[in-house]
């Protein structure tokens, strides 16, 4: 059984605004939440262990894990059930409803 992610359900259950970065990879995605934009370590360092896979997604969420609204520039098919299930691994069985919305402009990073 894989390890809990203790920092990620704190984040997850805090329904202040976040970033996110997802690397969906079938059912080994990961998905990483930060307080800030500038913290590109850590998704460097995600997406280097991950070797490839799909299409890194990025935007913010915010709201309490019953609606956790996910907003991205562009959203891949099945991207609300790949969060979900993720999570579900990642957090020790936290389950979250994800409402992914597409937001008008990319969050680009500087």
């Amino acid at each position: 059984m894989p390890e809990v992610d203790r920092e990620l359900v704190t984040l997850l259950k805090d329904t202040k605004p976040k970033f996110f970065a997802f690397i969906p990879q079938g059912a080994l995605g990961q998905l990483i939440v930060c307080k800030s934009k500038s913290d590109r370590d850590k998704i460097a360092a995600a997406t280097k262990k991950q070797g490839g896979g799909g299409t890194l997604v990025k935007g913010t969420c915010s709201g309490p894990i019953n609606k956790k609204v996910f907003e991205v520039a562009k959203a891949p098919a099945n991207l609300a059930v790949a969060l979900k299930n993720v999570v579900k691994r990642d957090a020790g069985g936290l389950t979250i409803v994800p409402d992914v919305q597409v937001a008008g402009k990319e969050d680009e990073e500087d």
